[in-house]
C-alpha cells in the first residue's frame, strides 16, 4: 500500500513522520509547490520521492491531504475519481454540496474517504464517551469548549480553523443533532477576519457554549461536560491529569491520566484498516455534513476552488500565517 501526502508544511510534517515510521515505509511521494518545503522533504526522506506536481501520485493507492481548506474539495476528488483512497484535513470542505458529492464519489468507486479528527482517538475522549452512555453524569444539560492562542490564519477565520473539531466532539459524545438555534459573537482584527468568537448552539436537551480566540497569549484547550448529577472537564494542557469528573455535584473531583498515546498515530492506524476494505465510515460521515451545515450558516467562508484547477494553480502551501 502506497501513501502520498499533499502538503508538507507545519502539520503535513507529523503525517510524514507516522507513514514512514512503520516497519514497511508506506509513504512513497510528498507533493508540495513550495520548494523549500520539497527541499526538507528531500533531506528528511531521502528515499521517498518528492514532487511538486500531481502527477507525482500516479502510482500510489492513498492521498493525505493537508492543505489550505478552500483546496480540499479539488485535491480531494481529484483523487476519488481516480480511485484512491483519501485522509482529508479538516475542515474538510467549505461548502456543504462539496462534502456532499466527496461522499458521492467516495461510495461510488468503493474507495475510503476519513477525515481527520485526532481529538475522537485520544483515551480521554474514549472514557468521556463511555461515561456519558452509562449515565454516570446523567443526562448532559450544558457543554462548554475553550480554545486559545493559536497561529492565525489567512485561508480561513477563528471559526473555521478551530471549531469543527468542537462540532465533531459533540457529535462523537451527544450524537449527531441539528442545533434548534445558534447564537454568535464575533470579533475581527483590522483585515476584518474573525479572530475572537463565541458561538451558542441551543439543542433540543442540552446547551453548547464555545468560545474561540486566536488572539490570547494563553493557550487553552479545554471542554466541561455538565450533567443533571455529574460534570467532567478535560483540559488537554493540565498537569495534574488531563480528565476530572465527579458523579456527584457535591463530591470532589477525581483525576485521570493517559500517556504514552498518540492519537494522530492511532487514527492513522484506523485510516489503513479502512482502506484495506474499502469502508468509509458511516458515523463520520454524518458527523463531517452536519458539522459543515453548521459552520456554512455561522460562517459563510468563499467557495472552494472548482475542481478543474486542482493539477494546475492550487498553492499546495498550508495556510500562510499573518504577521
Amino acid at each position: 500500500m502506497k501513501i502520498g501526502l499533499i502538503g508538507y508544511g507545519y502539520w503535513g510534517k507529523h503525517y510524514a513522520r507516522i507513514f514512514t515510521s512503520y516497519p514497511q515505509s508506506l509513504l512513497a511521494t510528498i507533493v508540495d509547490q513550495d520548494v523549500s518545503h520539497r527541499q526538507l522533504a528531500q533531506q528528511r526522506y531521502p528515499n521517498v520521492s518528492v514532487s511538486a506536481t500531481l502527477d507525482g501520485l500516479s502510482n500510489v493507492d492513498a492521498v493525505v491531504i493537508v492543505t489550505p481548506p478552500q483546496t480540499h474539495y479539488a485535491l480531494a476528488r481529484w483523487a476519488l475519481t481516480r480511485g484512491k483512497h483519501v485522509l482529508l484535513e479538516k475542515p474538510a470542505t467549505t461548502d456543504l454540496h462539496h462534502i456532499v458529492e466527496l461522499y458521492r464519489l467516495a461510495h461510488q468507486n468503493h474507495v475510503t474517504l476519513m477525515i481527520s479528527e485526532p481529538f475522537l482517538f485520544s483515551p480521554e475522549f474514549s472514557r468521556l464517551k463511555e461515561m456519558i452512555h452509562k449515565g454516570a453524569l446523567g443526562s448532559v444539560r450544558y457543554m462548554e469548549s475553550i480554545r486559545t492562542h493559536g497561529l492565525a490564519r489567512c485561508d480561513v477565520d477563528v471559526i473555521w480553523d478551530f471549531m469543527p473539531h468542537d462540532l465533531g466532539i459533540a457529535a462523537y459524545l451527544l450524537g449527531v443533532e441539528s442545533p434548534t438555534a445558534i447564537k454568535r459573537l464575533t470579533m475581527s482584527s483590522q483585515n476584518l477576519t474573525t479572530d475572537v468568537a463565541s458561538i451558542y448552539l441551543h439543542y433540543s436537551t442540552y446547551t453548547y457554549s464555545v468560545y474561540l480566540n486566536w488572539r490570547s497569549p494563553v493557550k487553552r484547550r479545554q471542554l466541561a461536560i455538565v450533567g443533571t448529577t455529574g460534570y467532567a472537564l478535560y483540559d488537554a494542557t493540565a498537569t495534574d491529569g488531563t480528565l476530572k469528573f465527579t458523579c456527584d455535584h457535591d463530591a470532589p473531583l477525581q483525576s485521570m491520566s493517559f500517556s504514552g498515546h498518540e492519537p494522530l498515530k492511532t487514527m492513522c492506524d484506523q485510516f489503513l484498516a479502512l482502506l484495506h476494505r474499502g469502508e468509509t465510515p458511516a458515523d463520520q460521515e454524518r458527523r463531517t455534513v452536519e458539522g459543515i451545515a453548521i459552520l456554512t450558516q455561522i460562517s459563510p467562508l468563499p467557495p472552494s476552488l472548482p475542481s478543474r484547477e486542482a493539477s494546475s494553480i492550487i498553492n499546495f502551501r498550508e495556510g500562510r500565517r499573518r504577521r
